[in-house]
């Protein structure tokens, strides 16, 4: 069987399609009333002793984990489990500390060629090296009365004209597919709009620059999706990789509300990576107020526009 580790908003579709095709499968929950839980998925609630614990899964056969979550503790259970049962999910020490650690991101990204922000400036963002961030909960400091604590990762402090996203699909041969692109736009360093899919001419690089971490870490059977943030005014530079799909997926924002292709029909392998995508929708997200570094309420629309074929390179 298939297993999922929560019961949150995100994890929706997923457990949709596992019940549209007929997978077996369970749902496991820690407790109950969760931050971000679904009313429509009923799991089987375990506790937390056996949510991260080996033992609980070790007399059950599964086949695939479906976890959502980039937290180190969830990663571990996830790659424990895998590991245990052999499922081409399991991750190395490289890969799972590459998850884990903006650090370590920063440190491949420079060895890649791939810009990154100066660690050390007269004003910097300060962020958790490891743990719970969720886009919010960001320091600004000046360099002159600032010590960084353990766990914290800083970055030079800019003027954010936009982000630019790529999601993928990396397959049970570590062949990843880079499915859509989206970019969010800034004002004063808030989130004002943001547009699904983006065919800016960043994408290319952005693809250049998955075929370089593929020559260092190994990303198999999973849902990606990798950050970098243009300067105002200046360069564009690595941000954040995430080892899960981006918030809104569970809606559908990056493929099928937009376009031909159900990513989920492909990760649950159902059906193979198509060649290419059609995309004839556009989702166009304006945030209501403005939020530094994090993301306010939102008004979201899906329009109609001229179609646009999307070729899916296999890297």
């Amino acid at each position: 069987m298939y297993i999922v580790l929560g019961a949150r908003v995100k994890n929706e579709s997923a457990v949709n399609k596992l019940l549209e095709h007929g997978i077996d499968h369970k749902v496991y929950e820690a407790e109950k009333g969760l931050k971000n839980y679904s009313e429509k998925i009923i799991p089987e609630y375990i506790g937390y002793d056996n949510f991260f614990n080996l033992q609980f899964y070790k007399d059950k056969k599964i086949q695939k984990v479906i976890n959502f979550r980039d937290q180190q503790n969830w990663l571990r259970i996830e790659n424990e489990i895998a590991i245990d049962k052999d499922l081409p999910q399991k991750m190395n020490t490289d890969t799972m500390d590459f998850y884990c650690y903006k650090s370590v991101q920063h440190t491949l990204a420079e060895e890649l060629d791939i810009p990154v922000l100066e660690k050390e400036s007269d004003k910097m963002i300060v962020k958790l090296d490891t743990g719970y961030s969720g886009g919010d909960g960001f320091k600004v400091v000046k360099r002159s009365n600032y010590t960084p604590k353990a766990n914290e990762y800083t970055q030079r402090y800019i003027d954010i004209e936009y982000t630019i996203a790529v999601q993928a699909y990396a397959d049970l041969d570590a062949i990843m597919h880079p499915f859509c692109f989206h970019r969010m736009d800034y004002i004063d360093n808030n989130p004002t709009y943001c547009q699904v899919p983006y065919f800016g001419k960043e994408t290319e690089q952005l693809i250049k620059y998955l075929e370089k971490l593929k020559t260092k870490i190994e990303i198999r059977d999973r849902l990606i999706f990798w950050q970098f943030v243009k300067e105002r005014n200046g360069n564009l530079y690595n941000l954040d990789f995430n080892c899960r799909p981006a918030g809104g997926f569970e809606t559908g924002t990056y493929d099928t509300l937009i376009g031909d292709c159900n990513v989920l029909d492909c990760y649950l392998g159902k059906t193979d990576m198509p060649e290419a995508i059609t995309f004839d929708k556009q989702v166009q997200i304006t945030y209501k107020y403005k939020q530094q570094f994090g993301y306010s309420p939102i008004d979201k629309e899906v329009i109609k526009v001229d179609k646009q074929l999307h070729e899916v390179k296999k890297i």
